[in-house]
């Protein structure tokens, strides 16, 4: 734990080159040295120290997979040098420069290290977006109507985007609907072949007892009937019905023909 220790002078780390993450907040370092050859080095916390400018952070430049850099609530007093200095690292991602003095002379402060940091996708408290990066540019190019131009752009291209979306949507829904009507009336052919074989069983039982006597036999196809007349009363077989496929009137039980 390096963070808030008093710590003065950055030392006895650059052995540690397989080191990934080094936070060192809350200190008393005024610059950053001693870090050559961590080439690993992703992300270094170095807020809350006494940093005067940016030449006590040249060093910076030898750490080439450097992404993540706190800065914040440093001393760092040269306002002139902060956009040209860390435009000099390319490899920057996250910058935080929150609560040095310096930035409040950088004319257009998030704007231009916006523009100059094209791999910038945090930059303080708040995510750099696709329309801050665009608008930074333009206003580079060509200052504020080459800005509102780009926004008009961006919104107009936005818009054109909603609504392809939307019409796909549609388009998917549509092919949903399509799709399950399909498979209902599949399953709905499936619900009638079942049904009339079931209808043709039941009425060949049916011819079968008129000429049988009482016995084993005839109770075992009246009850097969019954099992139709119910399996006929399901709801699956109730939905047919109500699509104008007519299933015939069961017989009462007790009341089978002879």
């Amino acid at each position: 734990m390096l963070q808030q220790n008093t710590i003065k002078v950055i030392e006895n780390v650059n052995h540690l080159t397989k080191l990934v993450k080094l936070n060192l907040a809350n200190n008393f370092i005024k610059k950053i040295e001693n870090l050559k050859g961590l080439d690993l080095l992703t992300t270094l916390d170095l807020s809350n120290n006494m940093i005067p400018d940016t030449t006590s952070c040249h060093e910076l430049k030898e750490l080439p997979s450097l992404t993540s850099l706190d800065l914040k609530n440093n001393v760092i007093e040269d306002g002139e040098n902060i956009v040209p200095f860390f435009s000099s690292l390319p490899s920057i991602s996250a910058l935080y420069l929150k609560g040095n003095p310096g930035t409040r002379h950088v004319s257009m402060y998030r704007k231009n290290l916006t523009a100059h940091m094209p791999s910038l996708f945090q930059l303080d408290d708040r995510p750099v977006q696709e329309l801050d990066r665009l608008l930074a540019a333009a206003w580079l190019r060509g200052g504020v109507e080459e800005e509102k131009k780009v926004r008009q752009e961006f919104a107009d291209r936005k818009l054109r985007a909603s609504k392809v979306n939307r019409e796909e949507n549609q388009k998917l829904i549509e092919q949903g609907k399509k799709n399950r009507k399909l498979e209902m009336q599949k399953m709905m052919s499936a619900l009638k072949g079942q049904k009339d074989e079931m209808v043709a069983r039941r009425l060949e039982l049916k011819e079968e007892i008129k000429t049988m006597t009482k016995g084993v036999d005839k109770e075992r196809k009246e009850i097969e009937i019954r099992k139709i007349d119910t399996e006929l009363k399901t709801e699956f077989f109730k939905i047919l019905e109500q699509r104008g496929e007519e299933v015939p009137s069961v017989v009462p039980v007790g009341k089978l023909t002879p």
